[in-house]
């Protein structure tokens, strides 16, 4: 709920891990999902809310890769 909260009052899920509770568990999310370990439940839900796993760096130069095969 907090996490809902937050996204309907900034816009967005891109909470800092310095933001207290809210961003240590988003950080612990992001944790589980780089080391596979994320339930597919649980990754659906925080999509669907609006939280972004893959890095902007890495998703942009991962297109810039394919565009250039």
């Amino acid at each position: 709920m907090e996490l809902v909260e937050c996204k309907e009052k900034n816009g967005h899920c891109n909470i800092p891990i310095t933001n207290g509770s809210l961003g240590i568990w988003i950080s612990t999310q992001r944790a589980l999902f780089r080391s596979k370990k994320l339930k597919a439940d649980r990754y659906q839900k925080l999509v669907g809310i609006g939280v972004a796993f893959e890095d902007a760096n890495f998703a942009k130069s991962k297109t810039k890769s394919e565009h250039e095969k």
